[in-house]
């Protein structure tokens, strides 16, 4: 390439000697051999250009295409990553808050029928079966309480 332009400055320097002599002797194959060094300065200077372009250019820009391409790919699948992350951090959080619920309406029950059979110890084995059945009830709730927790 530097070979091509370097030949294309020394002929146009060149001609304008030869072109000043009028009647300098072989001035026509002088010229000729200038006419030709000069195309073939153009030729190689194409021929660089194009090796240029299709040895390194080209696939420079290629890879540069892929890589924005890929790029791109992971950019979106970190994003539905993150997403998904904080759809299953808001999941988790509803889900310990429900079991924490669970587990006071548990231990509320729990109370309840401890002090329903306290209330129930209290007033003597006659007291009747209104109070075995608010204990029964009390039972049950405790129960389900229980299985939901678990």
């Amino acid at each position: 390439m530097e070979f091509a332009k370097g030949l294309q400055k020394v002929v146009h320097n060149c001609r304008q000697s030869v072109t000043h002599e009028p009647h300098m002797p072989l001035l026509s194959i002088y010229s000729l051999a200038l006419e030709q060094d000069l195309e073939f300065g153009h030729g190689m200077v194409q021929a660089a250009g194009t090796l240029q372009t299709q040895t390194f250019m080209q696939p420079l820009t290629l890879r540069r295409l892929e890589h924005e391409r890929r790029r791109k790919e992971i950019k979106e699948s970190w994003h539905r990553a993150q997403r998904k992350l904080q759809e299953a951090e808001a999941n988790l959080r509803k889900a310990k808050q429900g079991y924490k619920q669970r587990c006071e309406d548990h231990d509320k029950a729990r109370l309840q029928v401890a002090k329903a059979e306290e209330e129930q110890q209290g007033t003597g084995p006659g007291a009747g079966t209104a109070a075995s059945k608010a204990l029964d009830k009390r039972r049950r709730l405790e129960e389900e309480a229980k299985n939901k927790v678990h």
